[in-house]
């Protein structure tokens, strides 16, 4: 049995479930809040589409405690326990500093709860963006000035720990890359001028590669470095599914800002006409192969 732990409604989840039927696959898709242990069943494989939506000082060991009892129990989780943890943004920026520095640069970060090293990091910046450690589709972003402080106490009494990062003056867009298995699947374009966020979800326009060139000629030249990077990352942490996201700025250096195995690929699909859900499930069909 393949088990999707995932938000069942969303276009992602509904297009691997047309997928999984098309094969003929004994599947099960479930929610996180659904979830109890000890697992009554124990499937062969689980693919997971999403983080936990609770609170923060709850959503990491909860997820991770139930991924590592489904590995306890000869289950092969995609992706694994030990990328889910390399993912978060403190901890993507630690080992970027690690084993990407001298590969690409990333805006300079500062994780902690201390507030007053906090406030100094941002009156020295000017300008930052707070984002949770954990989470996605730009939920909980912000840009903070160094003059709202007032803004930071609030986002760390809800959010606990404070990651402050560099904002980087762009040029409007970031591009996603994403990787399945050994292959590079495809990049498109978040394109979104009237927020500093340019996700999908908040607004931002989903371009192909050759309608960005037409506002930015460069954009060949990040697309490539990107790709070069996604190749990089497989090889040297060993991830097996991903999508990263860099953004370029406006001075022509391209910047690494985060990594996430939970993407969504709607925005790739229908900029791009590719048919992520489909790779996905062929993938998963590859990997119970090669364990029979």
């Amino acid at each position: 049995m393949i088990l999707i732990i995932c938000y069942p409604t969303t276009y992602e989840s509904m297009r691997l479930k047309e997928e999984l039927t098309k094969k003929n696959l004994n599947f099960k898709m479930i929610r996180w809040q659904d979830i109890v242990l000890p697992f009554k069943e124990i499937p062969e494989i689980c693919l997971i589409r999403g983080s936990v939506d609770l609170d923060i000082h709850f959503a990491i060991p909860y997820m991770e405690t139930i991924i590592e009892e489904l590995e306890r129990m000869g289950c092969i989780t995609i992706p694994p326990i030990k990328m889910i943890t390399k993912c978060d943004k403190a901890t993507t920026y630690l080992l970027w500093k690690k084993y990407l520095k001298n590969v690409i640069k990333m805006p300079e970060s500062i994780i902690t709860v201390n507030m007053e090293k906090a406030i100094q990091f941002l009156k020295n910046k000017k300008i930052a963006v707070f984002k949770p450690i954990v989470g996605g589709l730009g939920r909980g972003v912000e840009l903070i000035k160094e003059n709202e402080i007032e803004k930071l106490e609030k986002l760390t009494k809800k959010f606990g720990i404070i990651f402050l990062q560099e904002f980087i003056p762009n040029r409007d867009y970031d591009i996603r890359t994403v990787f399945i298995g050994e292959e590079f699947i495809s990049q498109y374009i978040r394109y979104n001028p009237s927020d500093f966020r340019n996700n999908i979800h908040l607004g931002g326009q989903g371009k192909t590669i050759e309608q960005m060139e037409e506002k930015d000629p460069d954009i060949i030249k990040f697309c490539e470095k990107s790709e070069e990077l996604a190749y990089y990352l497989k090889a040297v942490v060993k991830f097996n599914m991903f999508g990263i996201d860099t953004i370029p700025s406006k001075e022509g250096e391209l910047y690494f800002l985060e990594i996430n195995p939970f993407f969504g690929f709607k925005g790739m699909d229908k900029t791009n006409n590719t048919d992520v859900a489909k790779i996905m499930v062929e993938f998963i069909i590859r990997t119970l192969n090669n364990t029979h």
